[in-house]
């Protein structure tokens, strides 16, 4: 009999490990066909993610490790397995064990068939198992964030209007390479507290701009407001403790990306601002963050809590243009709020208007370069007003020399207004009877479709 009758069977597979160990150990049931079968052999196969920073990108190799063989007495259906395997790290990886048999009779074969293995071998189904990882991640290095958005456009044929939004998505944090400290399936965590009982340093926290008399209600971070979350989990340890019991957070885990144009990881967190995301303006975030091994012996999961930078969530803001009376009628609304300076011009719509300016600027493209538009005229002053609980600024666009077949759009710009010396002013604010210097900065600018009219004046170019 070359072959065993019988493929063996693992059962009940599990990896035992503990803390600090580099290697695991596995015990499994194993049934077999005794009276054919000598000895039956392990082989694990894996592949894991590796970052070397030497190397332009991440990389993933493949492993095949050979465990102790069993032998198995002739008189037992089923034998208990326990064999090491050592991996020489801490890390977490998932495997798939297979079970080899070996003939009980091979010494009675010629070499010609004891030579090629799978003559008198019989080999098992793999069975998958995790291999948790034995230590806490490294704690990851923060790069830079940048703001994400989402834009939209509707287009409504029979009012003859386009309206664009910009919606705050979120932000991306960058990362700085290596990933994988605690091997496949690593995480990026933000650190979450619920209770606001932690001190800061261990979690993420937001609040108002005080430069502005913003009087939103920022309710303490949750899992909640990560809607995009790969994975959520409460209770989790960190790696400090008071007196005997450990610190523990919520956490939002996210999936790091590899940007390979920049060198670096990525994740692109979205943020949900719940009852504050009608009203809050530009308000901070500062995100604690860890590396998160879901794969992990208990308590273990968590690297250390890193801070990232603070930065703003950026409002969201909507700007609608409608043909009226032949004329293009612009329309810009978002939540907004006022600062020292519109509180000194006065309150209401005149506080607001006095913290920011809103232009539009008809613009006609000048050659077929993209960086070929050029004002059509001085720009025209939106004028604010009350909007329910916000404001709008609306403007009638006048009148301006246009030609029939040439390309036209409106250029919208918002600009906050800040107080500042003589040196570096861009504008006035008239403050009673006095001429304050203010500079500007941008915070939002988009751009709609426009053309000369087929009875003259300018129009909304719905076609675009």
């Amino acid at each position: 009999m070359e072959k065993p009758l019988l493929a063996p069977t693992l059962s009940r597979l599990r990896v035992d490990r503990e803390p600090g160990q580099t290697s695991a150990r596995l015990s499994a049931g194993l049934d077999t066909h005794p009276d054919s079968t000598s000895q039956v052999g392990v082989h694990g196969t894996w592949s894991e993610w590796i970052d070397d920073v030497t190397q332009a990108k991440p990389q993933r190799f493949a492993h095949v490790a050979h465990l102790d063989d069993t032998t198995i007495p002739i008189d037992a259906d089923h034998s208990n397995l326990a064999v090491p395997h050592e991996f020489g790290d801490t890390r977490h990886r998932n495997l798939t064990y297979t079970p080899t048999a070996m003939t009980r009779f091979r010494e009675y074969f010629h070499p010609s068939i004891t030579d090629d293995p799978k003559l008198v071998t019989r080999t098992g189904t793999g069975v998958g198992v995790a291999v948790l990882s034995s230590r806490r991640p490294e704690p990851p290095d923060p790069s830079y964030l940048v703001p994400t958005f989402r834009w939209s456009q509707a287009v409504d044929q029979v009012h003859r209007s386009v309206t664009q939004t910009r919606a705050h998505a979120g932000l991306r944090l960058y990362l700085n390479r290596p990933w994988f400290s605690s091997g496949d399936d690593e995480l990026l965590a933000v650190l979450l507290d619920p209770s606001g009982a932690l001190p800061d340093q261990y979690a993420s926290r937001w609040g108002i701009d005080p430069v502005w008399a913003d009087t939103s209600t920022m309710t303490a971070l949750s899992v909640a407001n990560f809607p995009n979350a790969t994975t959520t989990a409460t209770g989790m340890s960190l790696a400090v403790s008071t007196g005997t019991a450990p610190l523990t957070v919520s956490v939002a885990g996210f999936v790091p990306s590899f940007d390979e144009d920049r060198r670096l990881w990525y994740c692109d967190i979205d943020l949900d601002l719940g009852v504050a995301g009608s009203t809050a303006y530009f308000p901070f975030l500062r995100l604690a963050v860890a590396r998160y091994q879901p794969f992990a012996l208990p308590g273990l999961e968590l690297s250390t809590a890193v801070l990232a930078d603070f930065t703003q969530i950026i409002p969201g803001r909507t700007v609608t243009a409608t043909t009226v009376d032949n004329r293009a009628r612009l329309r810009l609304s978002g939540p907004t709020t006022w600062n020292e300076l519109g509180r000194r011009v006065g309150t209401g719509p005149a506080a607001v208007a006095g913290s920011r300016r809103v232009r539009a600027t008809l613009q006609k493209l000048a050659g077929r370069n993209e960086l070929d538009w050029l004002p059509v005229g001085d720009p025209v002053e939106l004028t604010c007003q009350p909007d329910g609980k916000a404001f709008a600024w609306t403007v009638d666009f006048p009148d301006r020399p246009t030609e029939l077949l040439a390309r036209y759009r409106f250029l919208i710009e918002e600009h906050e207004l800040h107080q500042t010396d003589q040196d570096t002013a861009t504008d006035t604010v008239t403050v009673g009877d006095q001429l304050v210097p203010v500079a500007r900065r941008l915070v939002h600018a988009d751009y709609l479709p426009a053309k000369r009219g087929l009875l003259g004046g300018i129009v909304i170019d719905i076609e675009l």
